[in-house]
């Protein structure tokens, strides 16, 4: 089955590609078996208690080759980018009854890295350099093809072609501590100290 509930299976294993949502409650993760004698990959979603550090609620989506992921801004959906001899970038809406049932096919093109930009939507650079085109999906927070996703939306300038975008961690976490206090001063009897 495409979700399991189960366990994360014992054994050495490295991260290929994490992302948190943009509230912080969401992590998923992709892994990757080392030294196995079958082709173990699957990505992890898991809640995130921004207040305690704790993740729960494992939810396991099994698509192989995976490259990049981003969550939508509400953290809802789930964007995966399949980079491999069959490149595919699907949707899955955490939300759904049953989320293997939601995973939707955007798009067969072969994109790298995918961002959450600040006017939430989701950008991925194409890598089949020729010219250097960025993706745009944009109403992520929508199900399904709804999401708007345009493969050829940005002609970067310079015919600029990478296999990824940067690596930027954007969490808006509230600041949970009541009591925190700041304060500043500045002696000008020396304009290179600066105390906070």
């Amino acid at each position: 089955t495409a979700i399991d509930t189960n366990a994360i299976t014992p054994g050495s294993k490295f991260g290929r590609t994490s992302c948190f949502s943009k509230s912080g409650g969401k992590f998923a993760i992709n892994l990757v078996a080392l030294w196995a004698p079958v082709n173990y990959q699957n990505t992890y979603v898991f809640d995130f208690n921004t207040t305690t550090g704790v993740f729960s609620g494992l939810i396991r989506v099994t698509t192989p080759g995976v490259f990049a992921m981003a969550f939508s801004p509400d953290g809802n959906m789930l964007y995966v980018n399949k980079w491999s001899t069959s490149p595919a970038l699907y949707q899955y809406d955490l939300t759904a009854q049953s989320i293997s049932a939601s995973k939707t096919l955007l798009s067969n093109t072969l994109f790298g890295g995918m961002w959450l930009g600040d006017d939430d939507k989701i950008y991925g650079v194409q890598t089949n350099f020729s010219p250097g085109l960025a993706g745009v999906i944009n109403s992520p927070n929508t199900a399904g093809i709804g999401c708007n996703f345009v493969s050829n939306q940005i002609l970067l300038p310079n015919n600029l072609v990478s296999a990824n975008l940067q690596n930027i961690v954007k969490l808006e976490v509230p600041i949970i501590e009541n009591d925190l206090s700041v304060s500043f001063s500045v002696d000008t009897s020396d304009c290179s100290a600066v105390v906070f």
